[in-house]
């Protein structure tokens, strides 16, 4: 579903806009993050739905990053989050260049299996390694992983 397509436009916006202010004017903050969150994963979904498990899987991490942080505020703990960060934006983006490439110099045939490259993966990595920065500098107090992933996932 792109931005600009009908379905998102008249359908899908206008659906999670009237959802969304309605808990908020009943007070159910939780439940319209939460709300917000799958609305994410569904938008997310539409493109491919075995993807949603990679974002998943990318929230869960920082969110056990996050939690190292705010415990031992380690600049090492810090460096491998971002590494880890970092090493899942290059097996993405560059996996096949690599692999080319040592094909080509050194004449080998090393199986290059098709992946599909998630929707916005730099994009989310980057706020992932900002959310990490941010909390390790400034002792951000997340206390659920609703809010952690409200946090990241509804800039979406």
């Amino acid at each position: 579903m792109l931005f600009n397509s009908n379905l998102f436009i008249f359908i899908f916006l206008p659906i999670i806009f009237i959802l969304y202010h309605t808990l908020n004017y009943y007070r159910q903050i939780n439940l319209a993050k939460v709300f917000m969150i799958f609305a994410s994963f569904v938008f997310y979904a539409y493109f491919k739905y075995s993807l949603v498990f990679i974002l998943i899987a990318y929230i869960l991490i920082n969110y056990i990053f996050y939690h190292l942080l705010m415990r031992y505020k380690s600049k090492l703990l810090l460096s491998l989050g971002i590494g880890l960060n970092l090493a899942i934006l290059g097996y993405f983006k560059y996996k096949y260049f690599v692999i080319d490439n040592i094909n080509n110099i050194f004449n080998l045939d090393i199986i290059n299996p098709t992946i599909l490259l998630p929707l916005g993966i730099s994009f989310i990595t980057f706020q992932q390694i900002a959310f990490l920065s941010d909390c390790y500098k400034y002792q951000r107090d997340i206390k659920t992983l609703v809010g952690g992933g409200y946090f990241r996932i509804y800039k979406l």
